[in-house]
């Protein structure tokens, strides 16, 4: 018995010699790490059993916070997030560059107490990838903001997202945002979604990105911001202002901006310019008053072979009661170089600049449809394409021009651009030059358009000025002047439309009333000339006609009718039909030898 009480104590005392230093650790529990089940968190065990979790990390040096993992980071480091987390640094200093690597995770950035203005101030660079922010700040004030940027600052997503919700952003001069395969999404804005003084700051939206500003309460889309759309999409839409103030827009590969349901699509200020590629397109739908407007001195709407630019159901805002005194020049939905009005001075305010309109050949423009006139052009130079349509505009809430109104600068239609079928409530239905130092070139109308006053066909243009419309239909108040095509520097009023037509009908009968060969009817502009000829009829010699045979069509039907007797044989009473009285024997002979042989076929088969 001894001897096995001495073995337990001689091997309890060798167990605690060789595991003493494990031992000790894990009763001082210093640094041991658990693994917790679902979370990606770091959690570590202190002697005092307190727990620390661990969010984000520079190389293998571990972070509480983000904002301590920012203020520890220098312009070269990559900060990788652990988990979910929050900003609340306040700021991205001057000079400073954070280097975030998201891992899928999101941060949120509430309001910044350490701020005066409580934004996010981005006074250097922040880079984020593949990562989700998104900014929480729910009231506004007049320099409220949910993010700063200072001049020359950055804000770059790549393969990330950012929201925001209820309050956007303020740049000060030269600031810049880069989305890279990244999405932005401004929503239910309190006021102007994105905002920037000064000098121009720039928004690039390339590689696959998504930009959009959706149901803003108030005020404006963007103002301020040079914007460069490259193979991604932009979408603006339910702005009560405008959608896109004071900057450029260009699209280029593959690049497509929807705007819809603004009161005005575009303005554009000086040096503004909106391009669109060969490659990209550019919708504006639904806006209020106007789908582009420039003031100023150079602006430039220009679209390149292959481009698209599409505008419909736009400026059903307008009134027909609205002054023509001080809009009638203003109710383009695409108005270049007109203010449109100055409410305190109750008149209309041009800026008459050096406005360029360029829809290349090849562009496919599309200006249908809208509540007012499709262009007001007040300018140096327009160039509408050949494949430019500008149909169905204008209507009882535009005055004059329904179309387009060209009241500066020189205008220039190319060959099988279709403009037609737009109205005005005064004059013009399709065109108007002011001839105020104003001009405009055109061709001849399509040869397959339709008017859709009447459904007939459209031959030529026409003049179609206030006190006397264009009319061919109404027998009393008939008004059908033709204006040839060329280019115009004095005042221009004309319709695409049709003149007053009468009818030829060509008869051939003979003595007894049979007829000898169909009618012929014609169908031609009054005024031009015909001339009927005499048919010949074996056996039958003309001996009058009734109607002038030559001669020119009048405003209704003209009969000409050819009268012929006949002069041998038995018939005289036979309307042609192929067969006349010198086959009728060769005919009947034909017919019998054909029953004969018949005959003998028979008889032979039933003997």
């Amino acid at each position: 018995m001894k001897k096995v009480i001495l073995s337990l104590v001689a091997s309890t005392l060798l167990f605690n010699t060789v595991f003493a230093e494990e031992l000790e650790v894990l009763e001082n529990n210093e640094e041991a790490t658990q693994v917790v089940e679902n979370t990606t968190k770091e959690i570590v065990l202190t002697s005092n059993e307190d727990v620390k979790t661990y969010v984000a990390k520079i190389g293998e040096v571990k972070y509480e916070t983000l904002d301590e993992a920012i203020n520890n980071a220098s312009n070269s480091d990559t900060i990788e997030l652990l988990d979910n987390t929050t900003i609340t640094v306040g700021e991205i200093k001057k000079g400073h560059t954070v280097t975030i690597k998201g891992n899928g995770f999101k941060i949120t950035v509430p309001r910044q107490d350490n701020q005066e203005h409580g934004y996010l101030a981005i006074r250097g660079t922040l880079n984020l990838y593949n990562t989700k922010i998104y900014f929480t700040r729910t009231t506004k004030g007049e320099t409220d903001w949910s993010t700063y940027l200072a001049p020359g600052s950055f804000f770059n997503l790549y393969n990330s997202e950012a929201i925001y919700e209820n309050i956007g952003i303020y740049a000060d001069a030269v600031a810049t945002i880069n989305l890279d395969n990244s999405k932005m999404t401004l929503s239910n804005m309190k006021y102007t979604s994105m905002m920037s003084d000064g000098s121009f700051s720039v928004l690039n939206i390339k590689n696959k990105s998504t930009f959009t500003i959706s149901k803003p309460m108030d005020i404006n889309g963007i103002t301020g911001f040079n914007i460069n759309v490259d193979n991604s999409t932009l979408n603006i839409e339910d702005c009560k202002n405008q959608a896109i103030v004071y900057g450029s827009l260009k699209l280029t590969n593959n690049a497509k901006v929807n705007i819809t349901n603004c009161t005005t699509g575009i303005n554009l200020y000086n040096t503004n310019e909106v391009i669109v590629d060969g490659t990209s397109e550019l919708n504006i739908s639904k806006c209020g008053e106007r789908a582009i407007i420039s003031q100023s001195k150079y602006t430039a709407l220009i679209v390149k072979k292959g481009g698209k630019l599409n505008v419909t159901e736009c400026g059903k805002d307008w009134k027909k009661t609205d002054d023509e005194s001080i809009h009638y020049a203003s109710k383009g939905v695409i108005t270049m170089g007109v203010l449109g009005w100055l409410e305190s001075r109750q008149k209309l305010y041009i800026y008459r600049g050096q406005a360029v309109i360029n829809f290349e050949d090849g562009a496919i423009i599309n200006i249908t449809n809208n509540y007012v006139r499709g262009i007001t052009f007040s300018g140096a130079n327009a160039y509408i394409g050949n494949t430019t349509t500008i149909t169905n505009n204008g209507g009882e809430r535009v005055a004059v021009g329904g179309g387009i109104y060209n009241l500066y600068g020189k205008m220039t239609i190319s060959k099988d651009a279709k403009i037609y079928n737009n109205h005005a409530n005064t004059s013009s239905d399709d065109i108007y030059n002011s001839g105020n130092s104003a001009s405009v070139e055109f061709t001849k109308t399509g040869e397959d358009w339709i008017l859709d006053d009447c459904n007939d066909k459209i031959d030529g243009w026409y003049d179609d000025n206030k006190k006397t419309r264009w009319n061919a239909h109404d027998k009393e108040n008939k008004y059908v002047e033709e204006v040839e095509a060329n280019t115009y520097e004095t005042e221009l009023t004309i319709k695409a439309a049709h003149g007053i037509y009468g009818k030829l009908i060509i008869r051939y009968v003979d003595n007894k009333g049979n007829v000898l060969s169909k009618e012929l009817t014609y169908t031609e502009k009054v005024d031009t000339e015909y001339t009927t000829t005499e048919k010949e009829f074996e056996d039958y010699s003309l001996i009058k006609v009734d109607g002038e045979t030559k001669g020119k069509y009048i405003d209704g039907t003209i009969i000409v009718t050819y009268i012929y007797e006949f002069t041998s044989g038995t018939g005289g009473d036979i309307v042609e039909t192929g067969v006349t009285s010198s086959n009728v024997l060769e005919i009947t002979t034909v017919l019998s030898l054909i029953a004969l042989v018949s005959t003998i076929i028979i008889r032979k088969r039933f003997n």
